[in-house]
């Protein structure tokens, strides 16, 4: 993917994220990312990536932690400025509440829903926003 491509998906990811919340803030309606790509449509909420900071959060009971996977390219970044190596986070997108539909089946059952989905914006082929289910 040429530099210019991937920072438009950055801007257009960003924008995204603004207007979802707007919407939700000044019409209170929520809407999801509805993602198609060559695997599968995906429907969720898009939210930012977080902090490396974040990247594991612990809960009351020492022995049940939440990864939040979308914290792990932050992480990267400061890997990759340590090793100079040129890291960026700009070609991701954090994903939640994740329905992942069949190429050829939206509308049926998903074939599998995920908490959480790190997504390579240079796999999405088309976008579009839906209302949420909830």
């Amino acid at each position: 993917m040429t530099d210019s491509i991937a920072s438009m998906k950055d801007i257009a990811f960003n924008q995204l994220i603004k207007l979802i919340e707007d919407i939700k803030r000044e019409y209170n309606m929520a809407y999801q990312l509805m993602a198609f790509t060559h695997s599968g449509i995906l429907v969720g909420d898009i939210q930012p990536l977080t902090s490396k900071d974040n990247f594991i959060k612990y809960s009351d009971n020492y022995s049940d932690i939440e990864l939040d996977m979308s914290a792990f390219f932050a992480k990267l970044d400061d890997d990759a400025k340590s090793d100079s190596n040129n890291y960026t986070n700009n070609y991701s997108i954090n994903m939640r509440s994740v329905k992942i539909y069949p190429v050829h089946g939206y509308g049926g059952q998903p074939l599998i829903q995920l908490e959480q989905l790190v997504l390579f914006t240079d796999q999405i082929i088309g976008f579009t926003l839906v209302k949420s289910e909830d």
